[in-house]
């Protein structure tokens, strides 16, 4: 899927929701108050009332290691117009690529590195917000919504190659 929309420049990444329904309206509420114009989750989606709560925008996700009825959710997902990568895809978004993957599969994030193609790679699964580089390749980890202290969500604009992580308060 392609969103090219004139403008279209910020991303909001989160993560580790596991059926946490209520941080997750939090989060994409903050994101797309701060301007958001999709949304990316990096796994571990958990139940119906998180991808309720990111229906009506523009969603990538993966499944996490922790999501375990994938065929059901997966289904109420497409019925919600919500994208489904499985457990690793690709998008574009503002000109740039993306790779999603939870990261649980170090063998999985280790080939994106090495291999160079992509502009960025979203991953969580650790529960703690990240942002390396890999020679051209951004790694992004939004951090979770469940068990982290802080619970945080990032926010992504391309213009500016800019990165902000926001704690939530829940």
């Amino acid at each position: 899927m392609n969103v090219q929309a004139a403008g279209a420049t910020r991303l909001g990444i989160l993560s580790d929701t596991h059926g946490r329904a209520d941080a997750c309206q939090l989060a994409v509420r903050t994101l797309i108050d701060l301007g958001a114009q999709a949304l990316a989750h990096c796994g571990d989606v958990g139940q119906e009332p998180v991808l309720d709560a990111l229906a009506g925008h523009q969603v990538w996700f993966v499944w996490g290691n922790n999501d375990l009825e994938r065929p059901r959710l997966a289904r109420y997902a497409q019925d919600l117009g919500l994208a489904c990568l499985g457990s690793f895809g690709r998008f574009e978004f503002g000109g740039r690529s993306f790779a999603i993957t939870h990261g649980d599969n170090g063998q999985q994030v280790s080939a994106v590195g090495k291999a160079q193609e992509d502009d960025y790679l979203l991953t969580g699964h650790t529960h703690v917000a990240h942002d390396r580089r890999i020679g051209r390749l951004r790694w992004i980890n939004p951090g979770a919504l469940y068990r982290a202290q802080p619970k945080t969500v990032a926010l992504l604009d391309l213009n500016a190659d800019a990165l902000e992580v926001h704690a939530l308060r829940l």
